[in-house]
């Protein structure tokens, strides 16, 4: 090996300087041209002027050979950089290789035992939020991590084969799962800022909307839709479901049907699922009762709050309240003629329906005989009949108004059946 101790190497006639048995440079030197040399030791800085490229050429570099910068250290080589022919580039980190480019991208890996990491920093990395961590770890996950509160919390965390979990300050919100995925916590679906108060703190699913919100199930047309209510005994005891093949909607409690919603309408109970049994109906309100003496009209007042002509429609069943209360009753009287009351709110399905007793007091309106029932007609109209005797029936012969005027009370109830 040639030993040369000068400032510069440099050809004057051509621009190479070959030195065939290696060459061995102490101090700080500067190379000007192309050198070539077979081997090439370095005790002080080696420095490339002047403008233009620079290059470091390693000739037969083939057949699974590599270029390594070493450093020693002690007695010994530390690998730095590996250029392997035709193939990857790596570093290494104290001896042990931490990255290589490959033919498609790059290969991070860790030391023995230890996690890959690749960490990325934003603005110099001067503030912990500016630091983020891509961590491989021995257990088979992977996990994003960030710095902002000055320890490395999980943001994501992958499994191989497994679960995806998403996080909110160290603390798991949402997993993947072989069937879908669960929810930690308090799950919040926002499609518009509803303005709505505080929600309730047991509340484990939350939407919000702007607008009207709806929760929609879809399915083929011959499946059920429903939401069950489960506990450790049983993971259904209650229910609301809805049926696309008889499109009917049910509520169950304690494992059973107590209440079905018809498709052409009406109410069963307790798995009953005939229409014929069905309640279709239930309103209450009030009527507006004419009241006859024969043809003539009988007007009376209402203004005592205690007057009230009321009904209540069960299905096809109608109950009638008449309650006259210290009004003023006039028109005329007597005439032989029989006393009535129209204006049923709902025609009859037959008739020889009879209502309670009569009663009448005090100086105002009376009927000349007593007791008095109602007679409810087909027609809707009530007749005054009065007992003949206890084994003689009835009979509406003479049951006129005898005196009207103020201070007049007179109360019945009814209960009959109408077709709809």
């Amino acid at each position: 090996m040639s030993t040369l101790k000068v400032d510069t190497i440099k050809s004057d006639t051509t621009s190479t300087v070959t030195v065939s048995d290696g060459l061995s440079v102490t101090g700080s030197s500067s190379l000007t041209g192309d050198v070539t040399t077979a081997g090439i030791n370095l005790t002080g800085e080696l420095n490339f002027t002047g403008n233009g490229h620079k290059y470091i050429d390693v000739a037969t570099l083939n057949g699974g050979h590599s270029l390594s910068i070493r450093h020693q250290d002690g007695g010994s080589y530390e690998t730095g950089l590996t250029l392997d022919a035709n193939g990857a580039s790596k570093l290494f980190h104290n001896g042990v290789q931490t990255f290589a480019t490959l033919s498609d991208g790059i290969h991070i890996q860790g030391p023995e035992g230890g996690a890959g990491l690749i960490k990325l920093s934003a603005d110099e990395g001067d503030d912990n939020a500016d630091n983020w961590l891509f961590q491989a770890n021995t257990d088979g996950t992977l996990d994003i991590k960030n710095l902002t509160d000055g320890s490395w919390d999980v943001n994501i965390k992958c499994t191989g084969d497994g679960a995806v979990d998403l996080y909110h300050n160290d603390s798991t919100k949402l997993s993947t799962t072989s069937t879908g995925a669960n929810v930690a916590g308090v799950a919040q679906i926002t499609k518009g800022t509803s303005g709505g108060a505080t929600a309730n703190s047991d509340a484990a699913l939350i939407l919000d909307n702007s607008s009207h919100t709806y929760i929609q199930f879809r399915t083929p047309s011959d499946k059920e839709q429903g939401i069950l209510f489960g506990d450790v005994q049983d993971n259904n005891v209650g229910s609301i479901a809805y049926s696309h093949s008889t499109n009917a909607l049910t509520f169950g409690t304690n494992a059973g049907e107590r209440l079905r919603l018809l498709s052409g309408g009406g109410i069963t109970f307790n798995g009953d699922t005939a229409a014929a049994n069905a309640l279709n109906d239930y309103e209450e309100g009030t009527w507006t009762p004419v009241l006859k003496n024969g043809t003539n009209t009988i007007t009376h007042t209402t203004g005592n709050a205690s007057t009230r002509f009321k009904y209540t429609k069960i299905g096809r069943l109608v109950h009638l309240m008449f309650c006259l209360n210290n009004e003023t009753t006039g028109g005329t009287t007597g005439g032989n003629s029989n006393f009535q009351v129209t204006g049923t709110p709902f025609v009859p399905a037959n008739e020889r329906i009879i209502s309670s007793q009569v009663l009448w007091y005090n100086t105002g309106l009376r009927i000349n005989q007593t007791p008095v029932f109602m007679h409810l007609h087909t027609s809707g109209t009530l007749d005054s009949y009065r007992m003949v005797s206890a084994t003689g029936g009835y009979t509406s012969t003479n049951c006129e108004v005898e005196q009207v005027g103020g201070s007049s009370y007179m109360f019945f109830q009814l209960t009959y059946e109408t077709d709809s």
